[in-house]
């Protein structure tokens, strides 16, 4: 039972990464990144928005004991997690007058980027605690 826990766990991760590269950086457009500085602006929210439905669906599928009700808890959590992290990336290379020429700005996109996949784990870990129990 075990082996199928962690396979689990690793599947759901990949699937993560998979919906992260797509949601985050491929299917992005300038309405989104553009505009995620502006607190409530519809751009941000759909971006956080696309990502944390994005997630919901990756831990409803890759997470057995992740019933409907759960997935669209953990899918608000991400939502709120993801909108915050970007809104504060996006408002702290505004202040630190930062561009893609400066190495402060990659840090920081490095950091947003760690945040992220830090939710992720967090979020599995939530899933795996809460939605095996009885099952494993």
């Amino acid at each position: 039972m075990l082996i199928l826990v962690a396979l689990s766990v690793l599947f759901t991760l990949a699937l993560l990464q998979h919906k992260h590269l797509l949601i985050d950086w491929v299917w992005q457009p300038k309405f989104e990144w553009s505009n995620k500085h502006c607190y409530g602006h519809p751009g941000g929210i759909c971006h956080a928005g696309k990502n944390a439905l994005g997630t919901g669906l990756c831990l409803f599928v890759g997470m057995p004991g992740v019933t409907m009700a759960f997935a669209l808890w953990l899918t608000f959590l991400d939502f709120v997690i993801h909108y915050h992290i970007d809104w504060s990336k996006m408002n702290l290379n505004q202040y630190w007058n930062l561009d893609a020429t400066k190495p402060q700005f990659w840090w920081l996109t490095g950091l947003d980027q760690h945040l992220h996949q830090m939710t992720y784990l967090g979020l599995v870990w939530y899933a795996l605690i809460v939605g095996f129990k009885g099952i494993v």
